[in-house]
């Protein structure tokens, strides 16, 4: 499975981790990868791995690999994992390039979701903001391991922040509050770069924020999510954020909305 391998026989264990190779691994780069090889009946945990200790074995247990990998059409394996996660899935509906969600709908799962990676695109929230003012999320997907949310922070000023990898929060806030009334809210992420699948970084943009057409914030996002949101299980949400929590500047803390 993504180019790993392993077999076993009569209580030993030979394993080979998971190297990139490329689009496909070649039969040389199999048998020049490290392979580990465990006793079970002695070390049921695999904690040591006594490759060193019998060669012989080792060398059995592979060529035991390759007839088995040839019997059963294993080969040519692909290695190409992290480079396929990247990779457009068929859709059952036809293209579009306008999603619309509503309040108190249930979470959309992440693979059935509006995919906005490492692509310029916009949100735009159509809200009543009541006279005492308001915050809360209006559209969020991913989680605390990777995500994006577009909401209205505790000082009453529209946000928009990029969880990249729970590593950083890249965040651009309003220079003044959401005023009350009928408001729409708005947020464009202007691609500025390619991503750069091999290092783990997605595209980088330009983030406007506007409230009632009007230009009310803009920073730059450097670096964000190249694959996939929501690592741990989160999907995407409207009018909340369900499950763990994109923004810090939330976390914990309950996120009613102002639609």
């Amino acid at each position: 499975m993504l180019g790993t391998r392993s077999i076993y026989l009569d209580g030993w264990r030979a394993y080979a981790p998971w190297q990139q190779f490329g689009t496909q691994i070649t039969p040389k780069d199999v048998d020049e990868a490290k392979w580990m090889l465990f006793n079970i009946n002695e070390d049921f945990s695999e904690s040591t791995d006594i490759a060193a200790k019998h060669p012989d074995k080792l060398v059995e247990m592979k060529q035991l690999w390759f007839m088995q990998a040839q019997k059963y059409k294993v080969l040519p394996l692909d290695a190409s994992g992290v480079q396929r996660l990247a990779y457009p899935r068929p859709q059952i509906s036809a293209p579009r390039d306008k999603y619309v969600y509503y309040q108190g709908t249930g979470e959309v799962e992440a693979a059935n979701a509006v995919d906005v990676r490492n692509r310029s695109h916009s949100i735009t929230a159509e809200v009543v903001i009541p006279k005492e003012g308001a915050k809360g999320v209006l559209l969020a997907a991913g989680g605390s391991f990777g995500g994006y949310s577009f909401f209205v922070n505790k000082d009453q000023k529209l946000q928009f922040s990029h969880n990249y990898l729970g590593i950083d929060e890249y965040k651009v806030v309003s220079a003044g509050k959401v005023p009350t009334g009928k408001v729409t809210l708005r947020m464009d992420f202007k691609r500025t770069g390619p991503p750069d699948f091999k290092i783990g970084k997605g595209a980088p943009g330009t983030v406007t924020l506007s409230i009632n057409g009007k230009q009310v914030g803009q920073g730059n996002i450097p670096i964000t999510v190249p694959l996939a949101y929501g690592l741990s299980g989160d999907g995407l949400s409207c009018g909340r954020d369900t499950c763990s929590a994109v923004s810090a500047d939330y976390m914990g803390a309950s996120s009613p909305s102002p639609l």
